[in-house]
């Protein structure tokens, strides 16, 4: 009796997935803008008998300006994507003169900021923050002097203020993923069986 099998087994798997995204958005900001401006004039005066007049006149100007751009976006697909870009701009002025003055202040800031992450995902932010401050103070002072001390001050402030703001979010979310599988198994099996009687 003689016996022979022979088995063989052939399995080719190939699998490909590919997902694309592509989002655009754009976003304005939203933009608190907090000025304060004050104005502290300090006036000596002092007179001797012999008739020697010291004036002494001080302005000091402090202005805070902060501005604050949040951005938040949220997507979703199989996966979460969330992008937080926070700007801020922080200017302190101080300005000091003495007697008469007259002070103008021209102030920019320009932000731009970009960021790559990877999994080609291009996320592009573009902030752009354009300030001007013009400031304005006058400071006129007249002082007169009869036997003791008569003080006549004369003070105007003025603050200009110009704030323009522009936010862009552009957005581009482009997901790849490839699965690629190739699975070759094989396997043979060759019995041989010879018996004789």
């Amino acid at each position: 009796m003689e016996v022979k099998s022979l088995a063989k087994s052939d399995m080719e798997v190939k699998s490909e997935a590919y997902s694309n995204m592509e989002v655009q958005s754009e976003a304005k900001s939203d933009m608190e803008v907090k000025s304060e401006a004050k104005s502290y004039m300090e006036v000596n005066h002092e007179a001797k008998p012999n008739m020697e007049v010291k004036s002494e006149a001080k302005s000091d100007m402090v202005v805070n300006h902060e501005a604050k751009s949040d951005m938040e976006v949220n997507h979703e697909a199989k996966s979460e994507i969330q992008v937080e870009s926070e700007a801020e701009s922080n200017m302190v002025f101080n300005h000091e003169a003495k007697s008469d003055m007259v002070v103008k202040t021209l102030g920019k800031s320009d932000m731009e900021v970009k960021s790559v992450a990877k999994s080609d995902m291009v996320v592009n932010h573009e902030a752009k923050s354009n300030m001007v401050f013009n400031h304005e103070a006058k400071s006129d002072m007249e002082v007169k002097t009869l036997g003791k001390s008569d003080m006549e001050v004369k003070s105007e402030a003025k603050s200009n203020m110009e704030v323009k703001s522009e936010a862009k979010s552009n957005m581009v979310v482009k997901y790849e993923a490839k699965s690629y599988m190739v699975v070759n198994h094989e396997a043979k099996s060759f019995t041989e069986v010879n018996h004789e009687a």
